[in-house]
């Protein structure tokens, strides 16, 4: 009885301490399922699929992701990694990566990272990484998207997000 014990103490303890798989939505532009899907359209140039997100001078945000922290269903997740491509033509392009954090229209939490543009008419990847306030709470607004700070027109594909 002691050993049947013993060994469901264990199985109990290690399912509890195995790691949690991260929560991961992606969209490569071609599925319009999230936010400013107005800036997706089909180009030249695609990163992959016949369309990208367009953001320019109209179009300032980019397709993106905005869910309340509920919403996204890994429990209590502590940081959101962004990952994206950009493209851009001009030199006088400027890109952000930005991460929100809002509650019935006041921002508890926003932070805008800018992307440096190493080189033009080539497809750069941009990795983030953000963590989460302790402010954050389940039925606060999570919104995550880059921002054309130019007039400048940039292409943005692939997106992902994880969240650990």
């Amino acid at each position: 009885m002691n050993k049947l014990l013993i060994t469901l103490t264990a199985i109990v303890f290690l399912t509890s301490c195995a790691k949690k798989k991260p929560t991961i939505y992606k969209n490569d532009t071609d599925s319009h399922d999230w936010i400013n899907q107005k800036t997706v359209r089909d180009v030249p140039t695609p990163h992959s699929g016949p369309s990208s997100c367009v953001i320019d001078s109209t179009y300032i945000y980019s397709l993106g992701l905005s869910k309340t922290i509920e919403e996204i269903g890994t429990g209590k997740f502590k940081e959101v990694e962004f990952t994206y491509w950009v493209y851009a033509k001009s030199d006088k392009a400027k890109v952000s990566t930005v991460f929100s954090v809002d509650f019935n229209g006041q921002n508890i939490d926003w932070e805008g990272r800018p992307v440096t543009i190493r080189e033009l008419n080539t497809w750069i990847e941009v990795h983030e990484t953000y963590k989460l306030s302790a402010k954050a709470q389940p039925n606060n607004q999570l919104t995550i998207y880059a921002l054309n700070g130019s007039k400048e027109e940039l292409l943005i594909d692939d997106l992902q997000f994880e969240f650990k």
